[in-house]
């Protein structure tokens, strides 16, 4: 029998706006401790069903995604 080992990182985009040693950027994950990055949140468009950004600033604007 085979396992499969991964370890899952959440990494949430609000942690740009934590202040001094708080503040965590895609820079600080290091790759040798997960196999996966889950990066969190979108907002689901009602009207056109769409997801989009929930902080375009941190999501686009800054590169986060």
């Amino acid at each position: 029998m085979k396992y499969i080992i991964f370890s899952k990182l959440d990494f949430t985009n609000w942690a740009w706006y934590r202040p001094g040693v708080g503040k965590y950027i895609p820079e600080d994950i290091d790759p040798s401790l997960c196999t996966h990055v889950v990066y969190g949140f979108a907002v689901l468009d009602s009207n056109r069903l769409v997801l989009k950004p929930h902080d375009s600033w941190a999501d686009i604007d800054n590169s986060m995604y």
